[in-house]
């Protein structure tokens, strides 16, 4: 399921990689979404 995407800056990109991302959800409101912490970026 994709929940949102990470941009970041052309300089930055050299090529396109995918990765998994984990993270602990904390709490869901419903205007505001998901409370997440300790994201976690690595490649697949």
């Amino acid at each position: 399921m994709e929940m949102g995407r990470v941009r970041i800056d052309e300089a930055m990109a050299v090529k396109e990689e995918e990765v998994m991302v984990t993270f602990e959800v904390l709490e869901w409101y419903p205007k505001r979404g998901l409370i997440v912490e300790a994201v976690e970026f690595r490649p697949v």
